[in-house]
């Protein structure tokens, strides 16, 4: 491996239709995200997209691909962790909703602090965790908690720990986050001397977010990665 994306989303269902993101949108996005990845030149990454899965599967397979992967420690190197869809935060972490979970029971759910330790456990020294949902910033707390000595991470998550995400409305929703994530990856704005870095297109999300009106605060934590080139 020296790039990879284990990209992971889940349906959204929200009071007003409109703000909705069923499995169709949500795996449209994720294919979009993953041609996105798939032509950055020389800083492309492969992926995996695990879509609406029950929640048992998805642990097992993220632990399946996070073993699989033959990890190296060359500069380039990379693995990334997204998510998209509903999340909660319980005993200072965030947990993430699939389609059979019940956000009262805790073992429905899965606990970030359970990604963070399996992908760190199985030797990946470099991580960029990208979070859309609420309540994101809970990740950060388990994510150094999990981190060994050594290793680089950095989180760009859509909120602070104790806010709600934000669904950009359309023909096809989605997380207002994810969409100037995906946006930044292709825009000269997201750039500074031509490259885009992760601190460079978290400053542009930012900066999207609060021009588009959006009442959310992105939050971002640099473990050593955020200096990362992307394209």
């Amino acid at each position: 491996m020296s790039r990879y994306a284990i990209l992971l989303a889940n349906s959204a269902k929200a009071d007003d239709p409109t703000l909705s993101v069923g499995a169709t949108e949500a795996r449209q996005n994720l294919e979009d995200f993953q041609d996105r990845l798939r032509h950055l030149g020389k800083q492309s990454f492969e992926s995996t997209s695990l879509v609406d899965e029950n929640c048992d599967d998805a642990r097992t397979k993220i632990g399946k691909i996070a073993k699989k992967l033959v990890h190296d420690n060359s500069p380039d190197s990379c693995l990334l962790f997204y998510y998209f869809g509903h999340g909660v935060e319980r005993s200072n972490d965030l947990h993430i909703l699939f389609k059979d979970s019940n956000s009262a029971v805790l073992p429905s759910m899965l606990a970030f602090q359970g990604i963070a330790d399996t992908l760190f456990g199985y030797g990946h020294e470099r991580i960029l965790f990208i979070l859309d949902c609420c309540f994101a910033g809970a990740a950060a707390f388990k994510v150094y908690n999990a981190a060994r000595p050594g290793s680089q991470f950095s989180i760009l998550a859509s909120t602070v720990p104790t806010q709600l995400a934000m669904v950009q409305a359309g023909p096809h929703p989605f997380g207002a986050f994810s969409q100037y994530i995906f946006s930044g990856l292709r825009h000269i704005d997201a750039s500074e001397a031509k490259k885009v870095t992760v601190a460079t297109l978290f400053r542009y999300t930012r900066e999207q977010l609060q021009m588009s009106g959006h009442q959310q605060v992105p939050y971002n934590v640099d473990g050593g990665v955020d200096d990362f080139l992307l394209t």
